[in-house]
């Protein structure tokens, strides 16, 4: 809901999710959080099991 909010407000723009430095620092963690196990993941060559340590 506060996203579509957001994009209306800004007229379709995303750009509001990048314009100050906290949303983007947050944005770049989620991407991080997303990105770096699907990288760790194909490196080392072996499925990471849920719960596996």
């Amino acid at each position: 809901m506060q996203f579509r909010r957001a994009v209306a407000i800004s007229d379709g723009s995303l750009n509001v999710f990048v314009t100050r430095p906290i949303s983007a620092v947050l944005l770049a963690a989620a991407v991080a959080m997303l990105v770096v196990p699907w990288l760790l993941r194909r490196r080392s060559g072996r499925p990471i099991a849920a719960g596996d340590e």
